[in-house]
């Protein structure tokens, strides 16, 4: 009996609870509204009355009593069955004041990073605040009569959020690095062309699209490693170019030279002191022995006509010693040491078969493939990435 008396006092006083205060649209849960009962309407919403899917009439804020003499269009919704004490209507409140929405991250697909060429994954989430500008357009146009709660209204706004969130990204990743994209550097950029797009849609859907927050683009872990490592890799190859460059410049070949003999020389001053160097002078320290050795080394001339005699020739000449001169886009430049050859090589991605050198020994335009030397080929296979 307490029960019955309790449900009959709620009926007659009708107001959105408090607990779906923040809900975009509420739908009353009685379709029978006694005549009499007291309709309570937030300053921040508005009431909407549809019968059969039909919109009948709307009441703005304040408190009313649910009659025909204070609102004229609920004579349409009287129940003749009950004595005309029921109203048979679906009551919606849908609120007017600014709210905001929630889009947590989700997949957005995979991506082309036109740096690396590599296939990656990318999620993205944001924050967006809206303002019910055409109630009646938001109900009948997002779900008519099956819009019973907010969940139902976010949840379409949400999806359209989202499929233009990701062709957007696409977009920008046709002229943009993922990591300039995922970096925050282009989040201006991202929510402009996404309200813009929006923005109409919205409207028509009687939904004004006011700001767009807190937008976040990243990617998963394995994506972010494969670009990390690339990254690494491209610094590495950075720095042999700038080596590469450096080693053109004057007097850098001729210290590395100098370097190399006096590594050389100590180096064999300890084995000397150990008594495990080999004897490599023919004759005293003169001009013929080990000094005219380290200073001017025996030449040998190769040429492409014989490229064996080459793999067979300068194997045990000191490293440093000898230079080469190489032809790079057209023009030959040089001399400089294998290692710096190699380098070269490296940094601009030319294998050592497409690359012509000659040594100091051979006349202009004598070159051969940097393969066929030796010192070149070892100081590539050295520093080439496994």
């Amino acid at each position: 009996m307490f029960d019955w008396i309790k449900d009959q006092s709620k009926a007659l006083y009708i107001a959105r609870p408090d607990q779906a205060s923040n809900e975009l649209v509420w739908a009353h849960p009685d379709r029978s509204i006694p005549r009499g009962a007291k309709l309570t309407v937030r300053s921040d919403e508005i009431a909407l009355f549809f019968r059969e899917g039909q919109f009948i009439g709307e009441i703005l804020p304040g408190t009313v009593l649910m009659d025909t003499a204070n609102i004229p269009f609920l004579g349409s919704l009287i129940d003749q069955f009950t004595g005309g004490n029921q109203f048979i209507t679906e009551l919606y409140f849908c609120k007017t004041s600014e709210t905001q929405v929630s889009l947590y991250q989700s997949s957005l697909g995979q991506f082309t990073d036109i740096l690396s060429t590599n296939l990656v994954n990318l999620y993205g989430g944001l924050e967006y605040s809206i303002v019910v500008k055409n109630p009646k357009a938001l109900i009948l146009g997002i779900g008519g009569q099956n819009i019973n709660t907010s969940d139902s209204a976010t949840e379409k706004l949400n999806g359209r959020v989202n499929n233009v969130l990701r062709s957007v990204v696409g977009q920008l990743s046709s002229s943009n690095q993922i990591t300039d994209i995922t970096s925050g550097s282009k989040t201006e950029v991202l929510a402009d062309a996404v309200q813009q797009k929006l923005s109409e849609e919205f409207l028509q859907m009687g939904v004004g699209l006011m700001r767009i927050m807190n937008l976040v683009i990243s990617l998963d872990q394995e994506s972010e490693d494969l670009l990390r490592e690339f990254g690494k890799q491209r610094a590495d190859l950075r720095l042999q170019e700038m080596g590469a460059q450096a080693a053109t410049q004057e007097g850098f070949a001729e210290y590395n030279l100098i370097q190399g003999q006096r590594q050389a020389l100590e180096g064999l001053g300890a084995g000397m002191a150990t008594g495990n160097s080999p004897i490599l002078m023919g004759g005293g320290l003169g001009g013929g022995g080990l000094g005219a050795n380290l200073t001017t080394p025996p030449r040998s001339r190769v040429t492409t006509q014989s490229s064996s005699s080459r793999s067979r020739s300068g194997g045990a000449a000191i490293r440093g010693e000898r230079k080469f001169f190489y032809v790079l886009d057209g023009v030959e430049q040089g001399p400089v040491s294998p290692r710096n050859v190699a380098l070269i090589a490296l940094s601009k991605n030319i294998s050592l078969s497409d690359l012509q050198v000659r040594s100091e020994d051979d006349a202009p335009g004598d070159s051969f493939a940097a393969e066929y030397e030796p010192l070149i080929r070892d100081e590539y296979n050295r520093r080439k990435p496994s």
